[in-house]
């Protein structure tokens, strides 16, 4: 396993922009990220470093999450740091964070799983009753081609988000969440996918199979907060009480709370 540092952050990144856009080139990565080309191609071949606030303008294009982007900027300083008190701070902070969790969305494995609506469908795919442990039964339940089925199933083996057990696949049990109000382009393409598959189910599910209501109110801006927490609160209560008995398919809850008057003149 390669041992965590900034560059492979950044070359995993790179890696799935070409793979998802085979015209994506180092140039264009250099672009989006404000780096100029050829120091670029000098820090990925480990000839130069970058300073801490570069390290902190690259961590937030590349759309790190906050304690992410603090990770970036403490492996820069691992290995550039202009002071070894820098330095020895910029280790602990890897040593305490680095293996958590909520890094598992650094790699590229990591930012697919957030950025394609499918793989979370998929892990509540294997939580169905009669699920068999194979990749053939998700792809026959979603309608996806098998390949693709069978290469996220190992994406998500890969971040010990399944478990695989006599050649069958089954899920951890584990629940998972994604940040809050955190600006990013993969969380983005995410809520899309699944706003996507709302209105496809406009036309595609029959009325009695879903619901897909709309309700307009007034309210003052500054309880939005309070807003959040009552729908994140329902969110997990519904949640709770739909998965207590049988399971036989996978729903997807969408909640659109959004203001429909320009916000600038409240």
């Amino acid at each position: 396993m390669e041992t965590l540092s900034y560059r492979k952050i950044m070359r995993d990144e790179l890696d799935f922009r070409v793979k998802t856009n085979p015209h994506y080139s180092l140039r264009a990565f250099a672009r989006d990220i404000g780096v100029n080309p050829s120091e670029l191609c000098d820090i990925l071949r480990e000839k130069i470093g970058m300073s801490s606030k570069k390290a902190l303008s690259v961590a937030e294009k590349l759309g790190l999450k906050p304690q992410e982007v603090n990770l970036f900027k403490s492996l820069v300083e691992v290995e550039h740091g202009r002071t070894p008190q820098i330095i020895e701070n910029a280790k602990k902070f890897i040593a305490t964070n680095a293996f958590s969790d909520s890094f598992k969305g650094i790699s590229l494995d990591g930012f697919k799983v957030i950025s394609e609506w499918h793989y979370f469908v998929i892990l509540s795919v294997m939580e169905l009753d009669h699920f068999d442990g194979t990749t053939q039964f998700i792809a026959e339940r979603l309608k996806l081609p098998h390949d693709l089925v069978e290469e996220s199933v190992i994406r998500l083996l890969k971040l010990d988000m399944v478990n695989l057990k006599d050649g069958k696949f089954y899920p951890t049990g584990e629940m998972y969440s994604t940040t809050h109000d955190i600006k990013s382009s993969a969380l983005k393409k995410f809520h899309k996918g699944h706003l996507a598959k709302s209105v496809e189910a406009l036309d595609e599910v029959a009325v009695e199979l879903r619901d897909i209501t709309t309700m307009t109110m007034t309210m003052d801006i500054e309880r939005m907060k309070e807003a959040k927490d009552l729908i994140k609160n329902f969110r997990r209560e519904f949640c709770r009480l739909m998965e207590n008995g049988k399971k036989n398919q996978v729903y997807n809850l969408n909640i659109q709370f959004i203001p429909l008057t320009d916000v600038g003149h409240s």
